[in-house]
C-alpha cells in the first residue's frame, strides 16, 4: 500500500535553505574562531611573558644547578679515594712522605680543583696544587735544623715524568689552625666549610673535608680538596643566555658566590659582599626584593619550621627597576652537606617585548585574511551542495512513499553525493526486488528455524550428557591420583612411627626396672636417713624434676663435673669422678653443699643411684608424652589427608595449616637430606575445599621433592596482596549456596576490583626444566619421570583444582632454582577473578 508524498514546505527561519545553513554556519564559526583567538592572545600576552620568562629561567637555572652539581662532587669524590685509602692501609696517617705519588696521579685527573691535601693532629701536612705551576707541599711537624716543633712546609716542584722534584721554598704552616681543619673536628662527619680566604692566594674559596676517625673514636686527620669561587665566576659569565639580565647564586645569610658581572665578589681585604652591597645596580636591587620578601615572610609566620620548609621551593617574583618590570627567579641548591645556596636569574621584560607585539600584530593579520576566506568559501559550496541535496531528498521523499518505479536521477556533484545518489537507487532497486520475494522467503524461512530448534536441541543433549561422563571421569582420575599418593605415604608413615614407639618402649622398660628392681633398696635407704637427711633428699628431688628438659652443652658438662670432682676430693669423698659424672647427668650441679653430709654416710652411693633413677624415670616420661605427640600429629594429618569428600565441601581453610599436614605426611622423606625454609609473613584463610587444597600442596611438595632426589633445600613462602583484578559478578552470586561455588555458565559482568589474594611460593634448588619441556608441564600424561614413577597427571589436577577456585600457577625455572607460584583469592565468592589477571 502506497501513500501520496507530503508536499515540501516553504523556507522559514525555523527550517531554512541548505544553502543559507552552510553560509552562515561556516562564516560564524570563523568569526567566532577569529575573535576567540584574537581575544585569548591578548588577554594572555603578559601571561605569555610571564611564562616566557619562567621557561628561559629554568633553562638558565637548570645549567647552573648541573654546574653545581659537578662543582661540588668532584671534592667529594676526591676526599672518598683518599679516605678509603687511609682506612686500608694504602696511605698512611703518619710519615707522609709516600702520598706524593697518589696527589700526583690525582692532579691529573681531578684538574678542576684547586688543592688537594691530608693534615694529621700532630701538624703533619701534604697537599698539592693543582693550579699552574703545580707544586707539591710537605710537611714535618719537628724541624730537622733546629729540632722544634714548629710545622713547616716545603713547596716542591713535579717534573715532567710525574714525580716530585727540587725544593722551592718552605715556609711556616699548621693545618690545626685552619678552618678546614678547625671545621672537620667540631663536625666530625664529611661537610663543607664556609667561604674562607686562602692562605697562599689573594682569592676565596670553600673546602669538602672529611675527618679520619680512629677505632676509639679519636680524629686522626683531615682529607680536603678546595675550589675557589672564580671558577663559577666565569661559568656565569660565560653562560650567554640573556641580553641584559643578570644570574648571581647568594649565601643563606646574603653574601655572594658568583655573579655573570664584572664586579667583585669580594673586597680587597678579602672580606665578603653581601648581594645588596654590590657594584651592579640590578643584582643590588634584586637582593634587596629578595631581603624585603624573607623579612616579610618571616614577621608573618613567626615560625622558623615554616621558613625553612619555604625554602626548599622555587620563589617567583615580579619587581620594578629603571621603569620596568624584571623576573625574578630563585631555586635553592642544597647538598645535604653544608652547602646552602640560592641561584637568582633577573630577566628585563623589554628582553622579550618586542617578540610579543610582533606576534599580536601578525595574529591581527591573519585572523581579517582567514574571515574574507572563509565567507568567500562558504557562500560557494552552500551553493554547490545544495542544488544536488535537494534533487537527492525529493527522490527520497518518492521512495519513502512506496513509489518505486521511477529512478534515482545521477548528479554531477561531490563524490559523496554521487555515492549518496547510487546508494539510493541501489535501495529502490533492492526494494522492488526484495518486496517481489518477500512472500516466497516467509514459508521457507519458518520452515528452516523450525528444522534448525530441533537439531539444537538434540546436540545440546548429547553435549550435557558428554560433560557429565566427562566430569565424573575426571574425579575418578583425581581420587585415583590422590589414592595413588597415600599409597606412597603410608610407606614413609610406617617408619616414621617406628621411631616414637621405639622412645615409648625404652622409656616403659626404664621405669619398670626401677619399680621392680631398685624402688625397695631406695625406700629401705631413704627409712635409715636422719629427718634432716629426709628432708635434704626430698628437695633434692624436687630438683633434678625441675631440671628435666634443661639441655646443657658439652662444654658446660665438662666444666661442671671438674669443679665438683675437685671439691669432692678435697673433701675426702671417695670416687669423686663418678658422683661428680652422676650429679651433672641428674642437674644438680650448682649448689652440691647439702649433698656433703649424705656422701658421709655408708649408704652416699645408694643415696646417689636412687637419684639417679628418679630423674631418669622422670625424663622417660617427658619422652613418652613427646613421643606420644609426635605419633598424634601424624596419625591426624593422615586422617586429614585421606578423609574421603565424596561430594566437594566448601568451608573456611587455614592456609598454613594445609601447607604444614602436607610437610607432615612427607616427613619421613625430608628427613633423608631436605632442609625446608619456612617463610610465612601472613597467616591467610581463603575459602575452598579443603581436601582439594591438600591436594595441591601435597603434589607440589611431592614434585620439589622428586626433582631434588630428595636431597636439596625446599623453601616455602606465604603471604598476601591486594591486586586490582577483573571481576566476574554473576548475576545469581548472592543467591548461591555457601558451600558451593558459582555456577559457570551463568550470565557475567566484567568489572575493575581489589582483592586480597594469597601468594603461595614452593622453591626448589633441583635441576632446571628444560623450556620445551614448560610448555607441556600441565598438560595430562606428560612426565619427566621414570616409568613407574608418576603418570603426569600431578599438575594437570592441580591446575583443575585452582581453576575451581578462581586460582592461579605459574612456574620459573633456572639453572640455580625451580619456583611454583600459586595464587588463590581469600575468597571467590563476592569477587571471583579473572585467572589471566589473578597472577600477575
Amino acid at each position: 500500500m502506497t501513500s501520496e508524498p507530503r508536499p515540501l514546505r516553504n523556507p522559514s527561519l525555523k527550517h531554512p535553505k541548505l544553502s543559507t545553513v552552510f553560509a552562515v554556519a561556516g562564516t560564524a564559526q570563523v568569526l567566532g574562531t577569529i575573535a576567540l583567538v584574537g581575544f585569548l592572545s591578548y588577554r594572555s600576552s603578559s601571561l605569555s611573558l610571564e611564562a616566557m620568562a619562567d621557561r628561559i629561567s629554568d633553562q638558565i637555572n637548570q645549567r647552573v644547578l648541573e654546574h653545581l652539581d659537578r662543582y661540588t662532587s668532584i671534592p667529594k669524590s676526591a676526599t672518598q679515594l683518599n679516605h678509603i685509602a687511609l682506612l686500608d692501609g694504602t696511605l698512611p696517617t703518619f710519615g707522609l712522605a709516600s702520598w706524593d705519588r697518589q696527589l700526583i696521579r690525582q692532579s691529573e685527573i681531578f684538574t678542576s680543583l684547586s688543592y688537594i691535601y691530608f693534615g694529621n693532629t700532630q701538624g703533619d701536612y701534604v697537599e698539592i696544587k693543582l693550579a699552574p705551576p703545580r707544586e707539591l707541599r710537605f710537611s714535618r711537624t719537628i724541624d730537622e735544623r733546629t729540632n722544634r716543633d714548629i710545622p713547616r712546609v716545603g713547596m716542591y716542584s713535579i717534573t715532567e715524568a710525574g714525580k716530585r722534584g727540587s725544593l722551592k721554598e718552605s715556609r711556616d704552616y699548621d693545618p690545626r689552625l685552619r678552618p678546614w681543619f678547625q671545621t672537620a673536628l667540631k663536625s666530625r662527619k664529611p661537610t663543607w666549610t664556609s667561604i674562607y680566604a686562602f692562605a697562599d692566594t689573594d682569592t676565596l674559596g670553600i673546602s669538602f673535608v672529611r675527618p679520619l676517625i680512629g677505632i676509639s673514636g679519636e680524629i686522626q686527620g683531615v682529607v680536603g680538596a678546595d675550589h675557589t669561587l672564580l671558577a663559577t665566576q666565569e661559568f656565569l659569565k660565560n653562560l650567554n643566555l640573556l641580553k641584559s639580565g643578570r644570574v648571581f647564586i647568594l649565601e643563606r645569610d646574603g653574601n655572594l658566590v658568583a655573579t655573570s658581572s664584572k664586579g667583585d665578589l669580594f673586597r680587597k681585604d678579602l672580606s665578603r659582599i653581601a648581594g645588596t652591597d654590590c657594584d651592579d645596580r640590578l643584582i643590588q636591587a634584586a637582593a634587596q626584593k629578595l631581603k624585603e620578601k624573607h623579612t616579610k615572610t618571616s614577621h608573618s609566620n613567626n615560625n622558623s619550621n615554616n621558613e625553612s620548609n619555604n625554602s626548599s621551593k622555587s620563589e617567583n617574583l615580579v619587581f620594578n627597576y629603571n621603569s620596568m618590570n624584571h623576573y625574578l627567579h630563585v631555586v635553592h641548591f642544597n647538598d645535604g652537606m653544608g652547602l646552602d645556596w640560592r641561584v637568582v636569574v633577573v630577566i628585563p621584560e623589554a628582553d622579550f617585548m618586542g617578540e610579543v607585539e610582533a606576534n599580536r600584530r601578525n595574529t591581527l593579520w591573519m585572523g581579517g585574511l582567514a574571515t574574507i576566506g572563509a565567507i568567500l568559501t562558504s557562500l560557494v559550496v552552500s551553493r554547490w551542495l545544495s542544488r544536488s541535496l535537494t534533487v537527492l531528498s525529493t527522490a527520497s521523499q518518492t521512495i519513502g512513499s512506496g513509489n518505486l518505479a521511477e529512478p534515482v536521477p545521477l548528479l554531477d556533484s561531490s563524490w559523496e553525493v554521487m555515492m549518496l545518489a547510487t546508494s539510493l537507487e541501489d535501495m529502490r532497486q533492492g526494494l522492488k526486488v526484495g518486496r517481489d520475494r518477500m512472500g516466497n522467503y516467509t514459508h521457507d524461512l519458518e520452515r528452516e528455524v523450525g528444522d534448525r530448534t530441533l537439531d539444537l536441541r538434540i546436540q545440546n543433549q548429547e553435549l550435557t550428557q558428554t560433560l557429565q561422563t566427562l566430569q565424573t571421569s575426571q574425579d575418578q582420575l583425581i581420587r585415583s591420583e590422590k589414592l595413588a599418593a597415600l599409597g606412597q605415604l603410608v610407606t614413609s608413615i610406617s617408619h616414621e612411627m617406628n621411631t616414637p614407639l621405639g622412645v615409648i618402649r625404652s622409656s616403659v622398660n626404664n621405669i619398670t626396672n626401677f619399680l621392680q628392681e631398685d624402688l625397695e633398696a631406695s625406700v629401705a635407704i631413704i627409712q635409715r636417713l636422719t629427718p634432716n637427711n629426709r628432708q635434704i633428699l626430698l628437695s633434692l628431688f624436687q630438683q633434678t624434676v625441675r631440671t628435666v628438659g634443661t639441655t646443657l652443652s658439652t662444654r658446660e658438662k665438662r666444666q661442671f663435673r671438674q669443679q665438683i670432682s675437685k671439691t669432692l676430693k678435697d673433701l675426702g669423698i671417695q670416687n669423686p669422678d663418678y658422683i661428680a659424672d652422676t650429679l651433672v647427668d641428674i642437674g644438680i650441679y650448682n649448689d652440691i653443699q647439702p649433698l656433703i653430709d649424705l656422701f658421709e654416710t655408708d649408704d652416699g652411693l645408694q643415696i646417689l643411684s636412687t637419684l639417679y633413677h628418679v630423674s631418669s624415670s622422670q625424663r622417660s616420661l617427658e619422652a613418652i608424652e613427646a613421643a606420644s605427640n609426635s605419633a598424634a600429629l601424624i596419625v591426624q594429618t593422615l586422617r586429614t589427608y585421606s578423609h574421603p569428600e565424596l561430594y566437594p565441601f566448601f568451608a573456611e581453610i587455614d592456609l598454613m595449616e594445609s601447607l604444614e599436614t602436607a610437610l607432615t605426611l612427607y616427613q619421613t622423606l625430608l628427613k633423608r637430606g631436605v632442609t625446608v625454609d619456612r617463610n610465612y609473613q601472613s597467616h591467610p584463610k581463603i575459602w575452598g575445599c579443603r581436601d582439594e587444597i591438600n591436594q595441591i600442596w601435597t603434589h607440589l611438595v611431592h614434585n620439589a621433592l622428586q626433582a631434588m632426589n630428595y636431597q636439596g633445600h625446599l623453601k616455602i613462602e606465604l603471604s598476601t596482596e591486594e591486586k586490582p583484578i577483573t571481576s566476574t559478578i554473576t548475576e545469581s552470586t548472592n543467591n548461591q549456596p555457601a558451600n558451593n561455588p558459582p555456577a559457570s555458565n551463568q550470565p557475567a559482568n566484567n568489572q575493575l576490583k581489589r582483592a586480597m589474594i594469597a601468594i603461595v611460593r614452593l622453591t626448589n634448588n633441583g635441576p632446571a626444566i628444560a623450556p620445551e619441556a614448560q610448555t607441556h608441564i600441565y598438560d595430562a600424561f606428560f612426565t619427566m619421570r621414570s616409568p613407574g614413577e608418576g603418570k603426569g597427571m600431578g599438575l594437570t589436577i592441580v591446575k583443575q583444582i585452582l581453576a575451581k577456585h578462581y586460582g592461579t600457577i605459574s612456574l620459573v625455572s633456572t639453572d640455580s632454582s625451580t619456583t611454583f607460584t600459586v595464587s588463590l583469592p581469600l575468597d571467590f565468592r563476592h569477587s571471583p577473578m579473572d585467572l589471566d589477571q589473578a597472577g600477575n
